[in-house]
């Protein structure tokens, strides 16, 4: 068990030239998710991708812009006690909204959420300077400046997207 964050590829990467998106996929509006029509096999009843999008699209990895493994269940208590002992208020988007949970699923970021967070990744490496000896652990401030790489990049694929980052 862990936490994973994803931002999937934009719907106009799957347009056709008429400018709809193709007939073989369906789009989530909320989170952005473009992804194959179902279809049922009448002989063995099992669901799987229309055979068409399948063909078009054969890896799951088409439909994904950017995807991080932020870290198992402990990695996570671990980094979300780092970031209070440097001073990263409890309230912020980065404490309430992404390390609350070490394994939560079906919840996003939207535009104003990122910003938010975006200007919390920005003040990490002053609250490292004149923090960082009240870190209890060696490894924590790799494990802080890894998830702000990895949260950057999310960003940055968020707003390229227009997508939110989907948990």
């Amino acid at each position: 068990m862990g936490l994973d964050a994803t931002v999937y590829k934009n719907k106009r990467h799957f347009l056709t030239e008429a400018g709809e998106l193709d007939t073989d996929l369906l789009c989530d509006e909320e989170t952005g998710q473009v992804y194959p029509k179902e279809e049922t096999n009448p002989k063995t009843g099992e669901i799987h991708p229309r055979e068409e999008a399948f063909r078009k699209y054969p890896d799951r990895h088409a439909y994904i812009a950017k995807h991080v493994r932020i870290g198992n269940v402990a990695a996570i208590g671990q980094l979300k006690y780092a970031l209070l002992c440097i001073g990263v208020p409890k309230d912020s988007v980065m404490q309430s909204k992404v390390l609350y949970s070490g394994s939560h699923c079906g919840d996003m970021l939207v535009a104003e959420d990122i910003e938010k967070l975006d200007k919390e990744l920005d003040s990490i490496d002053s609250l490292l300077s004149m923090n960082r000896n009240k870190l209890e652990e060696q490894e924590d401030e790799k494990w802080i400046v890894g998830f702000r790489e990895d949260m950057k990049e999310l960003i940055r694929a968020a707003r390229e997207e227009g997508n939110p980052i989907v948990f």
